[in-house]
């Protein structure tokens, strides 16, 4: 398991990097498994650094999701809502991690693989030059740069808001709600949901049917046209 706290003194040129914004997540993963697997680029800010890919999973994403939405007077998805759900989640569950960076390949990998927090490819092979005592951390800059900084977490909530809005049947599928359970995306106004609630109270009146005047009866003429 991923110890978070775990603090890694030569990670002070953290701050020379930024996470991107064409975030990539695997959504079958997450209807399925609801396991969140998020690729993540990392940018240098200076033009001579090198650029990364960071991988961050966790679980527990739609569970929260629908927690907060039910909590609501209406369960409506909105940015909001999933913002709150992912933040819950990395929060209260386990991660996985990976990085694209030599330093996490030769120093962390192998460390990752043997306390289970390593997604992808396992490493076998012991860091036994860069890090064989397991004492410098838990992960790379970029990794921690990511962690320590919850910022990213809200365009990775746009991505995720996108595609629930786009596909939203499979979204409800995958929870098991129906259209009443779970909507999205609304504009909901407090008034109108007080609206709602007092026309659900008030009782009915059944229409009442006003009194038809009978048609007076034509009277009956003769084959001359006069009226007998």
């Amino acid at each position: 398991m991923l110890e978070k706290q775990r603090h890694n003194p030569l990670h002070g040129k953290r701050k020379n990097y930024g996470a991107g914004t064409k975030m990539v997540v695997d959504f079958n993963r997450l209807l399925s498994d609801d396991i969140l697997v998020a690729e993540i680029p990392i940018h240098h800010k200076t033009e001579d650094g090198h650029d990364y890919l960071c991988v961050i999973s966790y679980a527990g994403v739609l569970y929260y999701l629908l927690d907060i939405a039910w909590s609501q007077p209406k369960p409506n998805v909105t940015l909001q809502t999933v913002t709150r759900a992912i933040t819950k989640a990395i929060d209260n569950s386990d991660i996985q991690v990976y990085c694209s960076c030599p330093d996490f390949h030769y120093r962390y990998a192998y460390w990752a693989t043997e306390h289970g927090y390593m997604i992808g490819e396992p490493e076998t092979r012991p860091a036994k030059i860069r890090n064989p005592h397991d004492n410098i951390g838990s992960f790379c800059k970029h990794l921690t740069m990511l962690l320590a900084n919850k910022r990213w977490l809200v365009k990775l909530s746009s991505v995720v808001n996108d595609y629930i809005r786009k596909h939203i049947d499979e979204v409800r599928a995958a929870l098991g709600a129906s259209e009443e359970e779970l909507y999205v995306n609304e504009i909901i106004l407090f008034g109108d949901i007080e609206k709602k609630r007092k026309a659900q109270e008030e009782p009915v009146e059944e229409p009442t049917e006003e009194p038809v005047d009978e048609p007076e009866e034509e009277p009956e003429l003769n084959d001359e046209g006069e009226e007998e």
